[in-house]
């Protein structure tokens, strides 16, 4: 027997079939064919969704398998499109997630190895005297080579800007011997207790792997050697040399007979008298330090005590 009903899905299924036709398929389909069962559907233009929950066939003449209506499984819900796009952007903003979070550690762990310092105990009494490398390496842009002010015997100099617009001189230098950096960082801090007008201000340290690094007042108007043997350099007159060489001797006087201990530079020359903006003579300590903490790293000899 075939019958059609037709009804909303909502509503019990019609007591009444609309359209109601036995039909014998022994006559249509023999016992010897092969048979092919399915289901086909057709909406037109329209969308929509069909179910079969269940269903009985049967070939050899036998009756058919009884269905339990009320054991049938529940209607399956059509799926929104609007949760397919809510599952589509919350796999999306997870996957953005993980990607950010990603790149947020990976540069974390590269300006951690990029910026790694060296650090040891007997550092912490002079923690308020050193710099961080990222700060320097920051204010010199990197080393960058339009801020290169000079090379010497034990290093390069460059010129920087830290916070608030000072300006820095840094000198880097390399190594290869570690037995001499404490007393290299001890000679540095003590350094800074020279106060003179006519002595270039050291600010502070930094120490990265095998590079020290010695921070110092920039002295915009160069060394006196610049000009006075450069020709592309302002020519001094004979009172702005009297004025520096009156600052460089009261300098003199100051390390020899006015700073708490004496102290002997050992390296004067024109190449380490600096010039401020005002062409003021500034006797370079930076300079100093350079040549008499890298002899003694290399030569093992003492360095001249404070």
């Amino acid at each position: 027997m075939l019958n059609v009903s037709i009804a909303p899905l909502e509503v019990q299924k019609p007591s009444q079939p609309l359209l109601s036709q036995p039909i014998n398929l022994t006559e249509v389909f023999p016992n010897s064919s092969r048979l092919f069962v399915g289901f086909s559907a057709a909406t037109g233009t329209a969308t929509s969704y069909q179910y079969i929950l269940s269903w009985s066939f049967c070939t050899n003449g036998g009756s058919l398998q009884t269905l339990n209506i009320s054991r049938l499984p529940e209607v399956p819900q059509p799926r929104s499109e609007h949760k397919n796009y809510s599952q589509l952007i919350t796999i999306l903003l997870g996957f953005i997630a993980t990607m950010g979070l990603g790149v947020l550690i990976g540069v974390y762990l590269f300006k951690k190895c990029k910026y790694a310092e060296v650090t040891e105990e007997w550092e912490k009494e002079f923690g308020a005297h050193r710099f961080s490398y990222e700060s320097l390496y920051k204010a010199t842009k990197g080393f960058n080579k339009d801020g290169f002010l000079g090379k010497g015997g034990f290093g390069e100099v460059y010129r920087g800007t830290l916070l608030l617009s000072r300006e820095i001189a840094v000198k880097r230098m390399f190594h290869n011997d570690d037995q001499g950096v404490k007393q290299f960082v001890s000679e540095v801090v003590s350094m800074r207790c020279l106060k003179h007008r006519n002595l270039v201000p050291l600010l502070g340290y930094c120490r990265r792997k095998h590079e020290l690094l010695l921070v110092s007042e920039y002295m915009p108007n160069g060394s006196l050697d610049e000009h006075l043997f450069d020709d592309e350099k302002l020519v001094l007159s004979w009172p702005q040399r009297l004025v520096i060489l009156k600052g460089i001797a009261s300098a003199l006087c100051y390390l020899h007979t006015g700073a708490d201990q004496v102290v002997l530079h050992r390296d004067i020359k024109a190449s380490n008298i600096l010039l401020d903006g005002e062409f003021n003579g500034r006797l370079g300590i930076l300079e100093w330090l350079g040549f008499m903490t890298m002899e003694s790293m290399h030569a093992q000899q003492e360095p001249l005590e404070l």
